[in-house]
């Protein structure tokens, strides 16, 4: 063999055994993932282009130069086929790879090999065949007839379309993908720019197809893609048209517990700048967070992220144990919340029935005493004593019936001013010489009727159980207060301050303050009570919903 056969056997035999290789790699390691397997298929394409342009350098006849050739053309037409049907996997569209579409890419290359076998007799893919020297040995060199451009031309159109649809789908997705992208890009590129000067300006010879040296470069950039980015663990766009548009967390973790891809609510609601490639635990709430909030007994699997909670699932891809898996968070905070508020109401609805049993047969046995009593002595006086029993009784059935309305969640809220809702509600309640001090123009988002409410119950609480002289309405970073100057709360109280029925003086129903923390929880506002800077009452109101041109003033 020849110096000059060696050399030509260095440069293909190394692409050759690459190619090779990484078709067989990929085949194997992502069996069952048509998007690996393609481009397997690919690989092994190029691996025929290569074995069939290092054999024909070896022969000067004519016959088995064409026999060659066409092997060689089998590979170059295979390839930009496979090349395109992988780009169509990569960009999430397998609907369309058909039979009728991958048979109708294959009519010009199989129709290319016709050609070929056929060229001494009709001359459409070599005109003419000849010998020529090169370094000292005899070579065959050709004449390129119309269907040898027809052939390259259709593989140019066909890398185009597919360097175009990867570019694309890169651009549309994450970081990581676009990597992955500009990889594939980039190594078929070179290849395909090397054998473009070959075919159009014959270079570095008409005998000597460099093409197997680009395919080299093509293989070590796939091999670093594979090996560093797990390139084909996931067909993007597949998941992107629909994952992304699924309000739940969707995760795919490998086999190492990385993130190979999350969707587009993953990233707004874990607010990270990375996701994916990162470790699944430095991306998820660590496990004392998860251990949280379970609305259920078995439901252990359940994350708090941002104040939301999320019942955690995890489905794996395939059988295998070892496989991909994902991570599947579902928003479950409004189930949560509707379950407390219904723990709530079945409470409200035990003490409701406590206070209907217990708190409204007294008056009704004062009631009964006082008209035996009448019967029994002719005096009306005793009537007197009934007739403040009924009004007792009004008065409870009366907050009765205005707590079980306010136990229910606010469906509807509307701008509602502070200064205005207070005024209005100070004017419905016999507030004597106690004066109101609204230090405060904050606009708030409520139901205004059920806040004038709360306003009313707080400030007949503050006048009459307090003994306050000023009342004092003012807001927070997030929300607002109510204090007094009266006698206050002792710490004993606190604690059973919002029972239903409870009451520090025996003519209160017990019922105002019950009523102030439902119409507070139907707003899903938090109410805590703290010593006013007077000495008296302060009921503080956080977590509420602000008019728009409050929350920008508040955040300046």
């Amino acid at each position: 063999m020849s110096e000059m056969q060696l050399l030509i056997g260095a440069f293909h035999v190394g692409p050759l055994l690459l190619s090779l290789a990484l078709g067989i790699y990929i085949w194997r390691h992502f069996k069952g993932k048509p998007i690996g397997q393609t481009f397997s298929l690919f690989m092994f394409a190029l691996s025929v282009w290569v074995i069939g342009t290092f054999l024909r350098t070896f022969t000067t006849s004519p016959e088995v130069y064409l026999f060659l050739s066409s092997v060689k053309h089998i590979g170059t037409g295979l390839a930009p086929v496979l090349f395109t049907v992988f780009a169509i996997y990569f960009a999430g569209r397998s609907d369309v790879v058909t039979p009728t579409l991958v048979l109708g890419l294959l009519v010009v290359p199989a129709l290319s090999v016709i050609m070929i076998l056929t060229s001494q007799t009709y001359g459409l893919f070599y005109q003419s065949i000849s010998t020529v020297g090169l370094n000292g040995e005899t070579v065959l060199q050709t004449a390129s007839g119309i269907w040898y451009w027809v052939h390259g031309i259709y593989g140019w159109t066909l890398l185009a379309v597919g360097s175009t649809i990867i570019i694309y789908t890169g651009l549309q997705l994450g970081t990581e993908y676009r990597a992955q992208a500009s990889l594939i890009t980039a190594g078929i590129m070179v290849a395909w720019i090397v054998n473009l000067g070959y075919v159009i300006f014959e270079w570095p010879h008409p005998t000597v197809d460099p093409t197997p040296i680009g395919f080299a470069f093509t293989g070590l950039v796939i091999a670093v893609g594979i090996f560093s980015r797990d390139l084909f663990a996931v067909a993007p766009v597949s998941r992107s048209r629909v994952v992304d548009r699924i309000a739940d967390i969707i995760l795919v973790v490998d086999e190492n517990e990385q993130v190979l891809d999350a969707n587009e609510t993953a990233e707004e609601i874990l607010e990270q700048e990375t996701v994916v490639g990162e470790p699944v635990d430095d991306v998820l709430p660590s496990q004392q967070q998860r251990a949280g909030k379970a609305i259920d007994a078995e439901d252990r699997d359940v994350v708090t992220i941002e104040g939301r909670v999320f019942r955690e699932q995890e489905v794996p891809v395939t059988v295998d144990p070892h496989a991909d898996s994902i991570v599947v968070l579902t928003d479950i905070t409004e189930e949560v919340r509707a379950q407390e508020q219904l723990a709530q109401q079945n409470e409200r609805l035990d003490a409701f029935a406590s206070v209907v049993s217990h708190d409204l047969r007294n008056p009704l046995n004062v009631l009964s005493g006082s008209i035996e009593l009448a019967r029994e002595t002719g005096e009306m006086k005793h009537l007197e004593r009934g007739e403040k029993a009924i009004e007792r009784m009004d008065e409870m059935i009366e907050d009765l019936l205005m707590l079980a309305r306010e136990g229910q969640r606010i469906s509807g809220v509307e701008p509602a001013p502070l200064s205005v809702v207070t005024k209005q509600a100070w004017g419905a309640v016999e507030t004597g010489e106690a004066s109101l001090q609204v230090e405060t123009d904050r606009t708030i988002k409520a139901d205004s009727s059920r806040l004038q409410q709360l306003f009313e119950n707080l400030f007949r609480n503050a006048i009459e159980h307090g003994s306050a002289d000023t009342v004092v309405v003012d807001t927070t970073q997030d929300g607002f207060y109510v204090a007094d100057d009266g006698t206050g709360i002792d710490a004993e109280q606190k604690d059973h301050l919002f029972e239903m029925g409870y009451s520090t003086v025996s003519a209160g129903t017990g019922l105002g303050l019950s009523i102030v923390e439902a119409i507070a929880t139907g707003h899903g506002w938090k109410i805590t009570v703290d010593e006013g800077e007077s000495g008296g009452a302060k009921f503080v109101f956080s977590d509420v919903e602000l008019q728009q041109s409050e929350k920008q003033l508040i955040e300046e």
